[in-house]
């Protein structure tokens, strides 16, 4: 991402990155205006260009960012919820591009904790417009509590993000932050890493 198109974002949320803010998508950016500003923007143009390198584009998810000032996240697997209908798609891998935070906090996988295991709750929530939808949960009542139930992490990973990376999705994972502001443009994708690799390698 270009230093242009960094300070569009840093522009967008510069007033935002502050308090107490969990680990999330920004939940104002799934309106449809939202999402016909981030197209048209620098960042759109150059996330679809660079995105075209592996046959895919920001349409099945639209564009978004990852934004919190706080502790680490738990473990989790991503779902799509469409605001419409309510119905949930599973996302099978990430483009993130770090924009504010450490490139270097490690992210961690339990990949026997897949998207349709199971041992992996449905859990219920309300959507900003009130419609319900089911998202996917790992057993817990807190923190300690999921990660006891997952185990060690099969796979733990540094660097990633320098700085940007495609991310598997659909199973467990999670980040260890570096403690500070953190600020993640993210774009899910309904293609597996080794899909990216092959739809890459061919063009």
């Amino acid at each position: 991402m270009s230093n242009n198109a960094r300070g569009w974002v840093l522009d967008r949320y510069k007033d935002r990155l502050v308090g107490n803010i969990g680990h999330n998508t920004d939940l104002t950016q799934y309106t449809p205006e939202a999402q016909d500003e981030w197209r048209k923007s620098l960042v759109g143009q150059e996330l679809n260009a660079f995105l075209s390198q592996y046959g895919c584009n920001t349409e099945f998810g639209g564009i978004n960012v990852f934004m919190c000032t706080l502790g680490n996240p738990d473990p989790h697997i991503d779902t799509l919820s469409d605001p419409k209908t309510g119905e949930v798609h599973r996302i099978r891998s990430r483009l993130n591009v770090i924009v504010v935070g450490s490139a270097t906090d490690p992210l961690v996988w339990w990949g026997g904790f897949e998207y349709d295991d199971p041992r992996i709750e449905n859990t219920k929530f309300l959507a900003p417009n009130g419609r319900e939808y089911i998202n996917k949960s790992v057993p817990g009542s807190d923190t300690q509590g999921r990660y006891a139930f997952l185990g060690a992490p099969e796979l733990v990973a540094r660097n990633v993000y320098t700085p940007s990376a495609f991310v598997k999705t659909d199973c467990a994972h999670t980040v260890h932050f570096t403690p500070g502001p953190r600020l993640i443009v993210t774009v899910p994708l309904d293609k597996s890493i080794e899909e990216l690799v092959c739809l890459n390698s061919m063009n």
